[in-house]
Parts: structure tokens; sequence; C-alpha cells
């Protein structure tokens, strides 16, 4: 595991200690939990759960699942996700001043494809869904997948969001897996998953 500089010298010795102390230990989503190898680092260490970076994929999530047993998995859902991994963020947090996400976002972002039409395409209508990842994120269409998994919890982001609509969140969240629990397939539960209307 590479960790930062200052980081690396102290992690490990933290998570044993806090494990050893009878702690239950998270990985958050700052430790970039990109794979099995991670996973299996971190479990060893003492740490109990691992929250996977927002940018992992479904096949992804399995995969380490699979590869690194014993551990409770939190994935993100709901809220507001960002187009930056936490690991990897270039946040810069100054009073007055956004992140340096909220500065790139509205950035006029360019690329340049050879190719195919359909890949010129394809790169076009991922442009415009950068744009539109920040502002808004769900998610809910995975719960089937998540619940067959057996991801423990999920993450809603949104700490300076109105109360009320986090609550909202979490109880379409708790009532989609209630759904999940009780359909057979994921084409069952789609076809059955409550959906709000915003």
């Amino acid at each position: 595991v590479r960790m930062g500089k200052n980081a690396a010298s102290v992690f490990p010795e933290a998570v044993e200690a806090a494990a050893d102390s009878g702690l239950e230990v998270v990985a958050s989503t700052m430790c970039g939990v990109y794979n099995a190898q991670i996973a299996c680092v971190l479990r060893d260490l003492g740490c109990t759960r691992v929250i996977v970076p927002r940018d992992v994929s479904l096949g992804e999530v399995e995969c380490i699942m699979r590869a690194a047993p014993g551990l409770e998995y939190e994935v993100f859902l709901m809220r507001n996700g960002c187009v930056f991994s936490d690991c990897y963020c270039l946040g810069r947090h100054f009073k007055g001043r956004n992140a340096l996400c909220f500065d790139v976002r509205d950035v006029r972002r360019e690329f340049f494809v050879e190719g195919p039409p359909a890949l010129v395409q394809a790169a076009r209508e991922n442009n415009g869904a950068y744009g539109r990842f920040h502002r808004a994120a769900c998610g809910l269409c995975a719960v089937w997948r998540f619940e067959r998994m057996g991801v423990s919890a999920a993450k809603i982001v949104g700490r300076s969001d109105d109360s009320e609509c986090i609550l909202r969140d979490i109880e379409t969240i708790r009532r989609n897996v209630e759904i999940a629990r009780d359909c057979g397939s994921e084409r069952e539960f789609l076809s059955r998953m409550h959906v709000p209307p915003e």
C-alpha cells in the first residue's frame, strides 16, 4: 500500500494500536481501496470495514469483496457526488475559496479523439456526463446487486445539505433495500424499485 510520506510511517501502527484496543477500525475512502490486495493488507492490520471509493465499478466492488473476505464493505449512494476520488483529492480549502474540484468542474474540457464516429460520439457523451455527475448522484439501481454481494452499509454524502433531504434519502435507500430483499432478480427489482420524484 503506497500512502503519503507521513502517513506511511504512522498508518499501520495506528490501525494495529486501535484494533488491539478493541476498536472497530474503518478504512475510509482516503485509503484508496482499489483492489483486493489493498483490502487484504488493511484487513490483516486490523481494519474491520472498508469504504470503497466512489469511482469503483460494481464489478470491481464484487471482485474485491470476493477476493478479500472477512471485511464489512460500505459503498456510496445518493446525494452529491464528486468526480475526484477522495484519496487523490486535489481540494484546496482556503477561506472564501472553493475546493479545486469546484474550480475545474465548470472549466471547458477538451478532448481529442481519432477513430470511428461512434468513438467520437461516446467521448462527447462522456464529456457531457462529467459535468452532471458532481451535481447529483444516485446509485439506487445498484441496491439489488449490493445486497446480493453482501455490502454492509451505504454512505450518503451531504454534510452541509438540508437534513430533511438527507433523511428522505436514507428512507429511500431503506425502502429499496427491503424491495431488493424481496426480489428474485435484478430485473424484478428495477421494475419495482422506488425512485424519488426529484
